[in-house]
């Protein structure tokens, strides 16, 4: 979530942040719960960059198996501990055009696939002040839409 952060400061008005994240629910980690928006943010409190202990125990519950956590630790095992969905991403993405400046989002996800697709997209600036109505930056609407088994975007 935070990561909205950097890329509101590397895009242009009106930039496009298209991505492709794995889906939970169409995972082998399907068991696991969705990241909220309050984990990572307390993440990016905590200033964590690399897997914490916990990451790896509860990695380690999920999958059944008996790893040497520690081990991992000191080998500087990383794994992809964060799971999201279509439901949670909205919310994430939600949060993410309120606080960072993003004007709207779309999610493209389909049954039965393994990732689903999104597209951030940042606010377009404003008239110049000069203009009726000038500020730093217009919010045209904080717009969310979720597409099922669509194709394409039109």
């Amino acid at each position: 979530m935070c990561q909205g952060r950097e890329w509101h400061g590397k895009l242009k008005p009106g930039g496009r942040v298209p991505a492709v994240v794995p889906d939970l629910d169409g995972s082998q980690d399907r068991r696991a719960r969705p990241c909220t928006c309050q984990s990572l943010l307390e993440e990016y409190g905590e200033g964590i960059s690399t897997p914490p202990h916990r990451h790896l125990e509860a990695y380690d519950q999920l999958r059944r198996n008996d790893f040497d956590v520690s081990k991992l630790v000191a080998k500087n095992f990383s794994i992809h501990l964060h799971y999201y969905n279509p439901g949670s991403m909205k919310h994430i993405l939600g949060k993410v055009v309120e606080q960072f400046g993003f004007s709207k989002y779309d999610i493209i996800s389909a049954d039965n696939h393994k990732d689903f697709h999104f597209i951030l997209e940042k606010q377009q600036r404003s008239p110049p002040p000069s203009a009726p109505g000038g500020s730093s930056f217009t919010v045209t609407s904080a717009v969310g839409r979720v597409w099922r088994d669509a194709p394409h975007l039109g």
